[in-house]
C-alpha cells in the first residue's frame, strides 16, 4: 500500500503546445481526507463556487461566478484555499517548460545525430515534465531519509479516465514502476 499519494495536475490536459505546467502535492490519505474536507467547505459554503479554475476566475471574461469580484476578493479566496494546501500537505512538485522552444532544441539534435549516422528516440515535452517532477519527487524522498515502506508512492494524474490513462503511458515510457532509487511509484487512477 502506498504510504503518501502525489495528485498532479497539468496546464490544460497537456493540449496547450506552447507552454506545459505540471504541477502537485504529497500528503498522506488522512492528508487528503482533511484537505479535501475543508476545500468542499470553502467551495461550497464560505465562497458558493462550483470549482476553481483559474482561468476562468482570473480572467473576467471566465465562466465562474467569481470572474466579476474585486482582485481583492479574488485573493482573499484564492489565500483561504493555499492555506488548506499549506496545512494538509506535506510538499510540493511542479515543472513547466516552454514546450515550443523544447521542440526546437530536439529538432536541432535529431539533425546533428543524423549526420553522425546516430538515432535518436522521441522525447516529448510532457515526457520530459514527467520525469521532472518524478525527478523531484525521489529527491525529497531521499532528502528526508525516507523509509522503503515511505517510498511507496501513489501517483495520481487528473479524475479523467482518458487523460489519466495518457499520463499513464507517458510514465510508461520512462520505466518507472521501479526506479533505480528503490523508490515505487503505484499508478492509481481515480475515476468519478
Amino acid at each position: 500500500m502506498a504510504s503518501r499519494i502525489v495528485f498532479l495536475d497539468e496546464s490544460g490536459h497537456f493540449t496547450n503546445t506552447d507552454y506545459l505546467s505540471l504541477a502537485g502535492y504529497m500528503a498522506t490519505d488522512q492528508g487528503w481526507n482533511d484537505l479535501c474536507a475543508a476545500w468542499r467547505f470553502l467551495l461550497r459554503e464560505k465562497w458558493k463556487l462550483p470549482v476553481i479554475h483559474m482561468r476562468e476566475i482570473m480572467s473576467p471574461e471566465g465562466k465562474s461566478p467569481a470572474a466579476s469580484w474585486s482582485i481583492e476578493r479574488k485573493v482573499d479566496m484564492l489565500r483561504d484555499f493555499i492555506l488548506v494546501i499549506r496545512k494538509h500537505t506535506a510538499v510540493g512538485f511542479g515543472c513547466a517548460i516552454n514546450a515550443k522552444h523544447y521542440r526546437g532544441v530536439v529538432k536541432d539534435i535529431e539533425r546533428a545525430a543524423d549526420l553522425e549516422g546516430l538515432k535518436t528516440r522521441a522525447f516529448k515535452a510532457q515526457v520530459f515534465c514527467i520525469a521532472r517532477v518524478v525527478k523531484l519527487i525521489m529527491g525529497y524522498l531521499e532528502d528526508v531519509k525516507a523509509s522503503e515502506d515511505e517510498r511507496k508512492i501513489a501517483l495520481v494524474f487528473d479524475d479523467n479516465e482518458h487523460y489519466s490513462k495518457h499520463c499513464y503511458s507517458l510514465l510508461m515510457t520512462l520505466g518507472i514502476i521501479r526506479c533505480r532509487q528503490r523508490t515505487f511509484f503505484r499508478m492509481q487512477a481515480v475515476m468519478n
